[in-house]
């Protein structure tokens, strides 16, 4: 089974967020979102953002809004999926796990939620779930359980985006055929995790101790404004050097910074 995820033609660690706990307490933030790729005029995610502006502004590019990149996914034999489409498997999420998605990260390697069957489960509690995560969804917890990835590019037929569309906008998607592998983190940036986990380790724990209802999302918000106090400047060197993005760098060392400090 493929899955294509929109808004990046490149998976790398060092771009990528981990899974967080936030206030929406039903779904996490971080991780690679993904929907079934089933074929190149057939994308569940575009179909819904077509009609939500200001999603859909997030993903075009930034010379052309009828553009967006993608990367086509396919998971390693073995990765362990929650799958979250019946009444037992939300029983499971919530009394077993306590809506606790960064708890559930270190049991499986991804969640599948199918949106379709929680609608048709006629409960109130999996209706919510399916509204909330919209359309079928993976979301991948460890980007060393992807195969390997394919370069993507969704080009739309012009419409008025800025109002939304409420009928089927046409499009395509080119896939290449070079198939990647996810970029490692390089040594700078494990360095960077060395120092950031010494030099605010005691921050975070206090942080902890006086906020206990803090989600770890805005704990992750406040680390990643100190790590820049910190060592801003040695990171914008970096991404300068290495033609990265210094906001995405900064918010993922960030997230794995918090994940470190138990």
């Amino acid at each position: 089974m493929e899955y294509i995820s929109i808004g990046t033609n490149v998976l790398m660690e060092e771009y990528f967020y981990q899974i967080l706990n936030s206030n929406r307490r039903l779904k996490p933030v971080g991780g690679l979102w993904c929907s079934l790729y089933y074929a190149p005029t057939f994308n569940e995610w575009i179909d819904f953002i077509v009609g939500k502006p200001m999603y859909y502004s997030k993903y075009v590019h930034h010379d052309n809004p009828f553009k967006i990149n993608g990367v086509l996914v396919d998971l390693k034999e073995g990765t362990k999926v929650f799958n979250l489409d019946s009444l037992e498997a939300l029983e499971e999420l919530e009394k077993k796990y306590n809506l606790d998605y960064e708890k559930l990260a270190q049991d499986y390697d991804a969640m599948y939620t199918d949106t379709i069957k929680l609608n048709f489960l006629n409960s109130p509690r999996a209706e919510e779930y399916a509204r909330i995560y919209a359309v079928r969804s993976l979301t991948a917890f460890d980007l060393s359980k992807i195969k390997g990835y394919k370069n993507a590019l969704i080009e739309l037929e012009p419409f008025d985006y800025t109002f939304g569309s409420d009928y089927g906008e046409m499009y395509d998607t080119k896939v290449e055929d070079e198939v990647h592998e996810v970029i490692p983190m390089s040594k700078e940036y494990i360095e960077f995790l060395d120092v950031l986990y010494e030099k605010l380790k005691d921050f975070i724990f206090k942080l902890r101790i006086n906020n206990p209802e803090m989600s770890s999302n805005k704990l992750a918000y406040l680390v990643k404004e100190e790590l820049m106090k910190i060592i801003g400047h040695d990171i914008e060197l970096y991404a300068r050097s290495k033609e990265l993005d210094e906001e995405r760098l900064a918010y993922s060392l960030a997230t794995r910074t918090v994940g470190k400090v138990k």
